[in-house]
């Protein structure tokens, strides 16, 4: 089911024609030719429209605080979260690098695991 936001102005409209509705119902219920059950059901009918009028009013009352049209901050997009190298201010890392050569105490390809690419051949299993 969709739903249907009216404007303020549309409330108020929309008042003005249960209010005016009300004002019909009123005449039957006061006319003295017609009988008495018409004359109780539009008197009934009568306080129902007034009674929407008036909820239709308040509402567009409450609406017409508010712009009609969305404001241009509320239009634009928010800014994207992710900050891509192009959008970096800073550097990214923040302690030192690493050293990619080998240290002269560690044998070589210990100190960086990407040096020695073959580092886990001793430990597969053998078929």
């Amino acid at each position: 089911m969709t739903e249907i936001r009216l404007t303020s102005l549309e409330l108020a409209l929309v008042a003005k024609f249960n209010s005016e509705m009300a004002a019909c119902y009123d005449e039957v219920a006061e006319d003295a030719g017609t009988r008495a059950e018409t004359r109780d059901a539009a008197r009934d009918s009568a306080s129902r429209r007034r009674e929407r009028a008036r909820l239709f009013e308040l509402e567009a009352r409450r609406l017409g605080a508010y712009p009609t049209e969305p404001c241009e901050e509320l239009t634009q997009m928010p800014p994207a979260r992710y900050a891509g190298p192009e959008r970096r201010t800073d550097e990214r890392r923040v302690r030192e690098r690493r050293d990619r050569r080998p240290s002269s105490s560690a044998p070589q390809g210990r100190s960086e695991r990407r040096v020695n690419r073959e580092r886990r051949r001793g430990q597969r299993r053998r078929g």
